[in-house]
């Protein structure tokens, strides 16, 4: 049970790092024609995220990466009790399993608007990552 433990994190992990470098690119002007970022309704963009919001998305998804870390190897020592880590940890769980499962309209699992660039990256790619993420994050908090 250790070792498929340290393989969650591992995939975890590497999904929040590259998730965290993928922000980093977008807030520098990055593009990737088949890479949608924000949701899409009759083909426009719901928001369009400043370079500090996503840079800040970026940070938060390399804590979340340190902290996942922590709570599967124990390393690198954190300035939180074992209480705080696992809370925190229990509130990622929660948090990426809501984003998988959506708002019913744009986002998730049970998104209503389908057709777009967004939408098929959203049910292959990001939903699916953040349902990992979420059970990755319930492994590590107990």
């Amino acid at each position: 049970m250790a070792g498929l433990r340290i393989v969650l994190g591992i995939v975890a992990f590497t999904v929040l790092a590259s998730a965290a470098v993928l922000h980093v690119f977008w807030a520098f002007g990055g593009r990737l024609a088949w890479l949608a970022g924000a949701p899409e309704v009759n083909g426009h963009a719901l928001f369009q995220a400043s370079r500090s919001a996503t840079l800040a998305v970026a940070a938060a998804l390399m804590a979340a990466c340190v902290l996942l870390v922590h709570r599967i190897l124990g390393t690198p020592p954190l300035p939180l009790s074992g209480r705080m880590s696992a809370g925190a940890s229990w509130f990622l769980a929660v948090a990426f399993t809501a984003r998988a499962v959506g708002d019913f309209r744009v986002l998730g699992f049970f998104k209503v608007v389908q057709g777009t660039r967004f939408a098929a990256m959203d049910s292959w790619l990001y939903s699916p990552a953040c349902l990992l993420l979420g059970m990755a994050f319930a492994v590590a908090a107990m």
